[in-house]
């Protein structure tokens, strides 16, 4: 027995929106200068040009002043 699949190709494949979690800056507590964004309980750090992307929570030293952050 043969079956038809004209409805499934007939549909067109649904693009979710992002995820509603609100990205938070993450922010030198001394200078105010922008360490991280924290978006749930990952925080995407940018340091030249290479990307990380570590869970919480996370300790860093500022890069403009040398103060010690932590969230």
């Amino acid at each position: 027995m043969a079956y038809s699949f004209t409805s499934q190709s007939s549909q067109r494949a649904t693009v979710r929106p992002p995820s509603a979690v609100q990205a938070v800056e993450w922010r030198c507590a001394e200078c105010d200068k922008l360490l991280g964004v924290r978006h749930g309980a990952r925080l995407h750090i940018r340091l030249q040009r290479h990307n990380y992307l570590v869970s919480l929570p996370v300790e860093a030293t500022c890069y403009g002043c040398g103060t010690p952050n932590r969230t």
